[in-house]
C-alpha cells in the first residue's frame, strides 16, 4: 500500500480533481463517427494522464480504509460538490460532512 504524506495536498488534489476529469457524453455521438479521427479530437495531455494516475491511486487506498459512507462522500467531493451539497445525500450537515472527510484523510497510510 503506498503511503501518503501531504494530507492537505492529497484533499486538494482531490477538491481540484473535477477540473482535470471531464466526462465525455457519448450519448450525442452517431455510431457511424465514433471511432473517427479528426480536428477536434481532444488529445489527453501527459499531465491530466498523471492526474487520472494519481486519483485512481488514491481512489484505492480510500477504498481500503473507508467506509460506505465514507467512500461515497469522497468520490462526490473529487466531483467538485460541495459539503453542503454532499451533507444533502446523506442528511447531514456540510460541517459534519467535513469532519467525516478529515478523519478519513487522517486514516490514510
Amino acid at each position: 500500500m503506498h503511503c501518503i504524506d501531504d494530507k492537505q495536498e492529497i484533499k486538494e488534489f482531490i477538491s481540484n480533481y473535477h477540473k482535470l476529469a471531464k466526462p465525455s457524453n457519448y450519448q450525442d455521438e452517431d455510431l457511424d463517427t465514433f471511432f473517427n479521427l479528426n480536428d477536434d479530437t481532444e488529445i489527453m495531455h501527459d499531465h491530466d494522464i498523471d492526474a487520472h494516475i494519481r486519483f485512481n491511486e488514491i481512489e484505492s487506498i480510500i477504498e481500503k480504509v473507508a467506509s460506505d459512507k465514507e467512500y461515497f462522500i469522497f468520490l462526490l467531493l473529487s466531483e467538485g460538490k460541495t459539503y453542503k451539497e454532499v451533507g444533502k445525500y446523506f442528511n447531514l450537515s456540510g460541517e459534519r460532512v467535513r469532519q467525516i472527510y478529515n478523519k478519513l484523510i487522517e486514516r490514510l497510510p
